[in-house]
């Protein structure tokens, strides 16, 4: 008889359970990366419908030295 081993997963800290959305979701701010993001996004709120509503991501511009020195 074999014997299923199960594997130690972490766990989200206590004051943390239940609070995933809106799913924070970084990105430089040039017109094709927005575009990469968002098209992106799209296709994965279609696996999921928890993600299908318009308040499910949070977008954040991330810029970098090289973004302003361009």
């Amino acid at each position: 008889m074999s014997r299923l081993r199960t594997l130690d997963t972490p766990t989200a800290p206590r004051h943390a359970r239940g609070q995933t959305l809106p799913l924070k979701v970084g990105t430089r701010g040039s017109p094709l990366a927005l575009w990469q993001t968002r098209h992106f996004l799209s296709i994965i709120s279609g696996f999921c419908p928890v993600l299908r509503n318009a308040e499910a991501f949070e977008e954040h511009i991330i810029s970098t030295e090289g973004d302003r020195v361009q």
